[in-house]
């Protein structure tokens, strides 16, 4: 098991994703008690577009944790081609969104209820309640809320 995930590991961070998503079926296969770990989260540490460090801010606990839950596109936008849902969580402080095992990324922050993703500085994320979990996100690109999330309880 350690030798599929040090494999998937090294893959991964050449950005061979269709190798490590094979591995990561070999590995879930051969292993059926293997869960997703915050090891699978490989993409946070590759290198990509950011927007400059000025930009982002620090949010509290309670701020990040605004963010964390399971989000499901709205049938509307399913012809987006976002992924049809998405995962938020918090790993080692950051803020790490994950559509599928092999597609993740560090959402930075740029105010309390808007972020950035590492991967495309002009995708934006926004929450839009007022307190408490978002409930709803709005995903905005060149300007435009192109689609919306709704949490899944």
């Amino acid at each position: 098991e350690d030798e599929l995930w040090t494999y998937r590991k090294l893959y991964a961070g050449v950005g061979r994703s269709l190798v490590t998503t094979q591995l990561w079926l070999a590995h879930s296969g051969a292993f059926p008690e293997f869960t997703r770990s915050s090891h699978d989260l490989y993409q946070v540490g590759r290198p990509g577009a950011r927007p400059p460090e000025r930009d982002q801010i620090l949010l509290s606990d309670e701020e990040a944790a605004r963010w964390v839950g399971r989000f499901s596109l709205r049938p509307e936008d399913l012809g987006t081609g976002l992924p049809p849902e998405m995962t938020v969580g918090m790993y080692n402080g950051r803020i790490i969104g994950s559509a599928s095992p092999d597609d993740c990324q560090e959402l930075l922050p740029l105010t309390a209820s808007r972020v950035v993703t590492a991967s495309n500085p002009d995708l934006f994320l926004v929450g839009e309640d007022e307190e408490g979990p978002f409930t709803s996100v709005a995903v905005e690109y060149g300007g435009e809320i192109i689609a919306r999330y709704e949490r899944v309880n």
